[in-house]
């Protein structure tokens, strides 16, 4: 499974970052690129950040799902769905109703209230910290 998100060549980082906690940056760097590097930052040192496109057809629950994670996860901090087909289909956060990491596979099962409906393209993402 890939990491998810925009890809940073070290140097990009480094300039992001130096610049975001530096008042005196030049303003080439926006105030969202500044923040998108320090959650990547912050992600490289403290978690991983995981993607799977899902495919259930009326709703949104999910039985048991099993993922290979790093070596070392211990906790899942949030599961949410999101319809991509545009703006106004805002992300829907639920709690998975049971988790557990056996050795690098993470196990849960999840359910939410909200309906999916014909035609949308569901992503799960969630969050894995060590």
């Amino acid at each position: 499974m890939p990491l998810t998100g925009v890809l940073w060549t070290l140097s990009q980082l480094n300039d992001f970052v130096a610049a975001a906690i530096d008042d005196t940056a030049d303003a080439r760097w926006t105030s969202a690129e500044k923040d998108a590097a320090i959650r990547a930052a912050i992600l490289s040192a403290h978690g991983y950040t995981w993607e799977e496109r899902i495919n259930s057809e009326y709703t949104w629950d999910i039985d048991t799902q099993r993922y290979a994670v790093p070596a070392g996860c211990v906790s899942v901090r949030e599961i949410y769905f999101e319809d991509r087909r545009g703006s106004g289909y805002p992300r829907k956060f639920i709690v998975p109703s049971s988790w557990s990491v056996e050795g690098t596979t993470l196990v849960f099962s999840a359910r939410s209230r909200y309906r999916r409906y014909a035609g949308q393209t569901m992503y799960i993402t969630y969050h894995v910290y060590p």
